[in-house]
């Protein structure tokens, strides 16, 4: 079998509606159809292509972070959260404060900038 890609006027059906509102009343059915649509129509490469677009559908709704702001709500293996993005920022190694002060003395003398 060969997989197709999501068509560009694709809407869930009133059945995978129904599912997904008794699945996840938590979420926004329409946001996340709108989320899903684009995603997938953006999307390139093999991994566009599905055989089965109602399943797709299901595990997007499965995977949906409920009641979050909207860039958000769309499943959590696609979006940096700001706490996983907080612990990449905490592995940026910053100078400690004790070499501050040396730096701000070189860079005063190289601007010839005297405390007299």
């Amino acid at each position: 079998m060969k997989g197709s890609r999501l068509s560009e006027d694709w809407e869930p059906t009133a059945a995978e509606v129904a599912w997904a509102k008794a699945k996840r009343p938590d979420l926004d059915i329409s946001e996340q159809a709108d989320w899903f649509r684009d995603f997938w129509l953006a999307k390139t490469g093999s991994n566009a292509t599905k055989l089965n677009w109602s399943a797709t559908w299901r595990n997007w709704i499965r995977a949906a972070r409920g009641t979050q702001a909207s860039f958000q709500n769309a499943p959590t293996t696609r979006h940096k959260t700001p706490e996983s993005t907080q612990r990449e920022l905490s592995t940026i190694r910053r100078p400690h404060v004790r070499e501050m002060p040396t730096q701000a003395v070189d860079l005063f003398r190289m601007l010839k900038i005297t405390g007299e």
